[in-house]
């Protein structure tokens, strides 16, 4: 991965991380990483911990916003790490997948570069 690659990223997180705040979730943890992959974060809401992934992509010009799928980036790869992931978070934390509430959220985020202004979509309760 290249510089701006993981700078888009991180900025497409930090979005992510207000709309949680401003959502009155609580985040228990960003960027967990494991040998498996990484959980972008960890956070809690009435109950629920909710396991969230982020995906950002960039666009230089506003026609193309609307073009920009960066959901498309979740392969079965990833799916899988991402599941191993949670796994290992939960045994970690001493969480039971039978008696605690949790579910998988992606969050997408298309940053227009000119303008920084940035679309969220946000997609809750996502079958792994």
């Amino acid at each position: 991965m290249n510089n701006k690659h993981i700078e888009v990223g991180m900025d497409g997180e930090d979005v992510v991380c207000e709309c949680l705040l401003d959502d009155n979730f609580i985040i228990l943890a960003r960027n967990v990483r494991f040998k498996c992959g990484e959980l972008d974060f960890v956070a809690y809401k009435q109950g629920t911990v909710h396991f969230i992934e982020v995906k950002t992509a960039s666009v230089k010009r506003e026609t193309s916003v609307l073009s920009i799928k960066p959901e498309e980036n979740l392969n079965f790869r990833k799916i899988i790490r991402l599941k191993r992931a949670i796994q290992l978070y939960m045994m970690q934390n001493k969480l039971s997948e039978d008696k605690t509430a949790w579910q998988f959220d992606l969050y997408t985020v298309v940053i227009h570069e000119t303008t920084s202004n940035a679309i969220v979509c946000a997609y809750h309760d996502v079958i792994l």
